[in-house]
């Protein structure tokens, strides 16, 4: 944990001391992957490698987020780093902020969010279903369960802050600081693949992009508060982000119930 320390000496000979967080660091866990996306898909903070690679070379595209930049990605997208040392097996949790792109909730589409997975072997998926739900994954392809968020009024262009937290088989997902979903896997698997994606399609139809702002990946399981103070981090940008979608909403709906583009039928 890194942290910045600055002492200062008063008259009365008392030392006053106060830590200040370096970037986004909290007092729990340790981050072993950072990626904010402000204008770059390269992480802050990893373990191994370093690499991103977008599908047909299509190029990478950022958004205005909820803390800065956040980074587009979609069917045709996605960016690909390295799981060894950034994206644990039997332990971790990823935090994360989502904003759909043309699509929203309730659709019956598959959108994938963070993803690894072998063709026999092991999934870790975070994606949202045709279900209606955002699914936290794990297993193998004939043997696997997931924690499910229902994701019925998620909106088009509302940001949401996801929380996927696993200890040896035990999944649980939060949206926006609040317990969502739990499940056991049947089983750990033994391998999820050389890299992970943000983005991309593993199959089903997919239609649309989704925002991706503040991937945080931890090598433990956060507890539920620890999850809850890690929402309060956005809580406040998050809202000033969504309000937009609130004022144009409220412009569409005064729009509909009659104005000078839309006089009232007789």
């Amino acid at each position: 944990m890194e942290h910045q320390l600055s002492m200062k000496y008063s008259k009365s000979g008392l030392f006053w001391v106060s830590f200040f967080l370096f970037t986004v660091q909290v007092s729990f866990g340790e981050i072993i992957f950072y990626a904010p996306f402000d204008g770059t898909a390269d992480p802050e903070k990893l373990v191994t490698g370093g690499f991103r690679f977008n599908k047909k070379g299509v190029d990478t595209k950022f958004v205005e987020g909820v803390k800065g930049k956040a980074v587009v990605v979609g069917k045709e997208t996605y960016i690909a780093y390295p799981v060894t040392g950034n994206l644990p097996i039997n332990q971790g949790s990823i935090s994360l902020l989502v904003k759909p792109m043309g699509w929203n909730g309730a659709d019956a589409l598959y959108h994938f969010l963070v993803c690894a997975q072998t063709e026999t072997d092991g999934w870790l998926l975070l994606y949202k279903i045709p279900e209606k739900k955002t699914s936290f994954l794990g297993g193998t392809k004939t043997n696997y369960s997931f924690a499910a968020a229902d994701s019925n009024s998620w909106k088009d262009g509302e940001w949401q802050h996801f929380c996927a937290v696993w200890d040896k088989g035990d999944a649980t997902i939060y949206v926006n600081g609040s317990l969502a979903g739990h499940a056991k896997w049947p089983l750990i698997p033994e391998s999820i693949g050389k890299e992970f994606l943000v983005g991309g399609w593993l199959w089903g139809k997919c239609e649309g992009d989704q925002a991706i702002d503040e991937l945080t990946i931890y090598d433990k399981p956060l507890t539920e508060k620890e999850v809850v103070d890690c929402f309060e981090k956005y809580k406040a940008a998050l809202e000033k982000a969504n309000s937009a979608l609130s004022q144009s909403e409220k412009k569409e709906n005064s729009s509909d119930k009659g104005g000078a583009d839309h006089p009232p039928k007789s």
